[in-house]
């Protein structure tokens, strides 16, 4: 009896020699003893065909007493196979340099199968083949998620982009390349030229041996371009060499466009008498209408209203830190955006608000500053 367990190797030669994975019981019902070696196969329903040659003789023959159960297991198989090599296996159905060349069988049903021969006549000692069948299949490779195709990827102060994209293989085995590529420094307009295999594009960036399925792109990796259209492609892989992957682990190559934002009235793209003057939005990819104000009467906020008080200004909060002065019912400095789209502030500066005495800002607009301010000043409220 022969038994396999999952996760499937994927190499051949793990098959022939079970020398991770398997079980393999001998049982003895006769008073003879036996030297003994066994015999594998391999048989696919896409046509592959493995065995060893039988003129093979293993390192370390085993023997059977009489009535003897024996287990053989992982240390016990490897002894035995110790010795086999490439030049010992009988392929059929593909070209067994391609097996050596890529080290990985390809996807089908197998059957695996194992007799036991007497060493030195190479007889069966029985008729039964001990068999077990499998399904073998490689892992999809990954797609990324975020920025999604063809997005567009707004500025923040300071830089960072949030990628995602999907697991697979084995958690905790599976490793993870991040490769970007600047398709407009590089002249590209097929993304797909960026990782082409006929020439060779330099990666604006690029990161390996990641474990996760995020990565967080910050100031400390090299600066994006506003306008520039990027793309990018995850690659899998398992550094112990026992997962096989679809297209190697390449994921379908995804662009996004970097671009500037801002913060504006919406009155001054709009025209109508359904608008309300107090109405803010935030622009971003999608244009919406914000709150109706009712009280629409500006109050001199000095001594009011001050660094770190909070208004509210387009449905979002407006926390004010720096250079904050009021010419009478201006409102002028600099604050940052807290309930974001993207759950980080945003820096922004802004000149002659008009804020109610509710604190909700009801003329002007807030625009990001890009003044490369430090971490510090972003994350702390």
């Amino acid at each position: 009896m022969v038994q396999v367990s999952p996760p499937y190797p994927i190499h051949l030669e793990e098959y022939l020699s079970f020398s991770n994975q398997a079980v393999i019981s001998l049982i003895n019902t006769s008073q003879q003893s036996f030297q003994l070696k066994l015999r594998t196969t391999i048989s696919g329903d896409n046509g592959i065909k493995g065995e060893i040659k039988p003129g093979w003789i293993p390192a370390a023959p085993i023997l059977l007493a009489p009535f003897e159960n024996k287990i053989l297991t992982g240390a016990q198989l490897r002894d035995h196979f110790s010795n086999l090599t490439g030049n010992d296996l009988q392929l059929s159905g593909i070209d067994a340099q391609q097996i050596f060349r890529t080290e990985t069988l390809p996807e089908g049903h197998y059957q695996v199968c194992v007799q036991a021969l007497e060493l030195t006549t190479n007889l069966p000692v029985s008729d039964d083949f001990g068999c077990t069948s499998i399904f073998l299949t490689h892992y999809d490779p990954p797609i990324l998620l975020a920025p999604a195709n063809g997005s567009s990827v707004q500025k923040l102060t300071p830089q960072i982009v949030h990628f995602t994209w999907t697991p697979t293989g084995i958690g905790g085995q599976t490793r993870y390349k991040l490769t970007l590529v600047d398709m407009t420094e590089n002249g590209l307009f097929n993304p797909n030229d960026a990782f082409g295999p006929n020439i060779y594009v330099q990666p604006t960036f690029e990161v390996d041996d990641l474990l996760g399925t995020t990565f967080i792109y910050t100031i400390n990796h090299p600066p994006l371009k506003l306008g520039h259209q990027y793309a990018v492609r995850i690659t899998a892989y398992d550094p112990m060499g026992t997962l096989a992957f679809k297209n190697g682990g390449k994921s379908p190559v995804s662009t996004f466009e970097y671009i500037g934002l801002t913060l504006a009235n919406p009155n001054d793209q709009k025209t109508g008498d359904s608008q309300n003057p107090g109405t803010q939005t935030f622009l971003s990819q999608i244009c919406q209408d914000g709150p109706v104000i009712g009280n629409n009467t500006p109050i001199d906020g000095q001594g009011l209203i001050g660094a770190g008080d909070e208004l509210q200004i387009g449905g979002h909060i407006l926390k004010l830190t720096d250079d904050i002065t009021w010419n009478g019912t201006l409102l002028s400095g600099k604050g940052k955006i807290l309930n974001t789209w993207f759950h980080i502030p945003i820096l922004v500066e802004f000149e002659g608000l008009k804020v109610n005495s509710d604190k909700v800002v009801i003329d002007g607009f807030a625009k990001a500053r890009d003044d490369n301010n430090s971490p510090i000043e972003w994350i702390n409220d």
